[in-house]
């Protein structure tokens, strides 16, 4: 059975990066217990998640190529998630999608479940001292989608943080939102790193994600 889910996981990997997406990963659902989700059981129900990873380099590399082609990041996102799950669902398993945009509490920026934290636990990246999922490939330069399901994937190791020593992000910040707060693995709340308040991430700024020198591109 291991052997037939590791060619199936491969499978799914090899297809999720055919159709766009530039990193994929596979989470152990357990391993993401105690982080917050609106899902009832979720870990239960699908004790598997898949992280798929799309650079924001692929639409622009500038604040306002990035802001612009968002709805696209999007657009692919969405697309390569319901392709995947339809095949998952041709092999008679059970998916859910966590969309990048899902919203369940606005005001606190909070969706059902963070899909920064299932692509740490598939091993695409870690949280950053912006915590922002930083990749050694593209740094924090990605945008995420998840799938969760029933199907018995092989699950990928998770990424020890490279940050190290680096704090470029915390000193580019021109807000000063970054705190500087050491933490392992990740924070017990985000006001912990992030003041949410003078941050603006969701607007024009993504000097922590343009700033940061890991997967940068060179000119």
């Amino acid at each position: 059975m291991s052997q037939k889910m590791k060619g199936e996981t491969e499978r799914i990997k090899d297809h999720a990066l055919k159709l766009g997406a530039d990193l994929v990963g596979v989470a152990d659902a357990s391993s993401l217990k105690g982080i917050d989700t609106y899902v009832p059981n979720l870990f239960v129900s699908f004790p598997r998640a898949i992280s798929i990873a799309v650079r924001v380099e692929k639409f622009g590399s500038k604040v306002e190529e990035i802001n612009y082609s968002f709805t696209k990041q999007i657009e692919l996102l969405e697309n390569i998630a319901l392709r995947i799950s339809n095949f998952i669902h041709d092999k008679g398993f059970k998916t859910l999608i966590i969309h990048p945009e899902d919203r369940i509490d606005p005001a606190g920026e909070r969706g059902l479940i963070s899909n920064k934290a299932v692509a740490k636990a598939a091993g695409i990246g870690w949280l950053g001292k912006s915590l922002l999922l930083v990749t050694p490939k593209y740094g924090p330069r990605v945008r995420l989608v998840s799938i969760f399901t029933d199907m018995p994937l092989i699950p990928d190791r998770p990424l020890a943080c490279q940050c190290k020593d680096c704090q470029v992000c915390i000193d580019a910040c021109p807000e000063k939102a970054l705190k500087n707060v050491e933490f392992v693995d990740h924070p017990r709340r985000r006001e912990e790193v992030l003041d949410l308040t003078k941050c603006k991430g969701e607007s024009d700024c993504k000097v922590c994600m343009l700033i940061c020198p890991l997967g940068i591109l060179k000119k």
